[in-house]
């Protein structure tokens, strides 16, 4: 594959491998497998990099972190797992 669509506008994909790695990955998960995909961190600035690869990229995506209100968070992990 070259490229994908992501690791052409996606400014990251020029400085990590890891995320052009990811890039292609996500492209060919999404695209290809129409698989879901749950991305995890530690750090909420890798997760920052992972929502601005979705939004560049137009994968739709939720995001689950530390600042999520603890009412939403069942609420959000009973939607992905009953997305058909």
């Amino acid at each position: 594959m070259q490229g994908g669509r992501g690791a052409q506008n996606n400014p990251m994909s020029h400085h990590s491998g890891k995320m052009a790695v990811l890039e292609k990955m996500l492209h060919i998960l999404y695209h290809e497998k129409k698989e879901r995909i749950v991305l995890i961190s530690n750090w909420t600035q890798t997760l920052d990099v992972f929502q601005m690869i979705c939004r560049t990229c137009n994968y739709p995506f939720v995001r689950l972190d530390g600042t999520t209100a603890v009412k939403k968070r069942q609420k959000i992990v009973d939607e992905f797992n009953d997305h058909s």
